[in-house]
C-alpha cells in the first residue's frame, strides 16, 4: 500500500505516517508489514537488510485496536522484534489544518555545537496512550528555529475531534539514537 518515513540508527523507532485505508467487515483484507535496515544514504529497498516482516488481516488490526506480533525473518523464524500496529476509525472529516512552528532561546544540549532541534506531535488517546501524528525535519546548529509549515489532515491529528488533546515535544538530535527533550506543551485545537 504504502512506506512509513526512513528513521534512520534507532532500534525501537516510532513511526509517524498514518495509512488510512477503507476496512470492509465483510471481506477479509489481508495486510504483510516488512521492515527493514536502510544503512545507506538512500531510503531504496535494494541494498537494505530485511529485519522481518508480519501478516494479518485488517479485521484483526480493528477489532483489537492495537496488535503486537512479532516479525518473522526468512523461513518464518520469529526473531526478537516484533512490530505494532494501532487501529483508530476515523469521522469520514477530510479537512486539513496547516501549522507552523517555531522556538526562541532554546537550552543547549549539544558539547560542541548549537542544538539540532525538532518537534513530534502526538495524540491524546482515550486511554492514556499517546500516538505520533508527525515529526518535523531537523534544524541543524540553531537556538531560535523557525519548522518548515506543514498540512496534515484532520482524521490524522486528531481523528476530527477538534477538542482531543495534543502533545507537542521539542528535541534534540544529538547523536542518533539519542535525544535529548527541550521542551513540550500540550494543546488541543480549539
Amino acid at each position: 500500500v504504502d512506506r512509513t518515513e526512513v528513521i534512520r540508527s534507532c532500534i525501537t523507532p516510532i513511526f509517524s505516517k498514518v495509512f488510512t485505508v477503507d476496512f470492509y467487515f465483510e471481506e477479509v483484507q489481508r495486510l504483510r508489514f516488512e521492515v527493514y535496515d536502510i544503512s545507506s544514504n538512500h531510503n531504496g529497498l535494494k541494498d537494505a537488510d530485511f529485519l522481518g516482516g508480519m501478516e494479518c488481516t485488517l479485521g484483526q488490526i480493528v477489532s483489537q485496536k492495537k496488535l503486537s506480533k512479532s516479525l518473522l525473518k526468512q523461513g518464518n523464524t520469529s526473531g526478537k522484534s516484533s512490530i505494532t500496529v494501532i487501529a483508530e476509525e476515523l469521522s469520514g472529516n477530510d479537512d486539513y489544518v496547516e501549522l507552523s512552528f517555531c522556538a526562541r532561546k532554546l537550552d543547549d544540549k549539544d558539547f560542541f555545537s548549537k542544538s539540532d532541534p525538532f518537534l513530534e506531535i502526538f495524540r491524546m488517546n482515550h486511554d492514556g496512550t499517546q500516538q505520533l501524528v508527525h515529526r518535523t525535519e531537523v534544524i541543524m546548529n540553531n537556538l531560535n528555529p523557525v519548522w518548515k509549515t506543514f498540512k496534515v489532515s484532520l482524521n490524522s491529528l486528531c481523528s476530527g475531534d477538534h477538542d482531543r488533546r495534543l502533545k507537542v515535544r521539542g528535541l534534540s538530535a544529538v547523536n542518533n539514537p539519542h535525544t535529548f527533550a527541550m521542551c513540550s506543551f500540550m494543546q488541543n485545537l480549539c
